[in-house]
């Protein structure tokens, strides 16, 4: 079995006193490729981030690949 072809991301937005949220996501283009404004996976993550700017909110990313290995 081959590699998984899409990663998946776990991006963590914290704020202050405990607040936040955790996303999971999986990003994967069409086959005519991304939209306007937003051509590449990078992009996606930059204005998903974007979203959570602000004041006393960090955010942090971590890319997940599964990969099947024969038995």
């Amino acid at each position: 079995m081959a590699e998984t072809p899409y990663p998946y991301y776990r991006m963590q937005a914290s704020g202050p006193d405990e607040s936040g949220y955790s996303l999971l996501l999986q990003i994967e283009q069409g086959a005519g490729g991304g939209l306007a404004g937003l051509p590449s996976e990078a992009d996606v993550i930059a204005a998903i981030r974007q979203i959570f700017d602000g004041d006393g909110v960090s955010t942090t990313l971590t890319r997940c690949a599964v990969e099947s290995t024969p038995l």
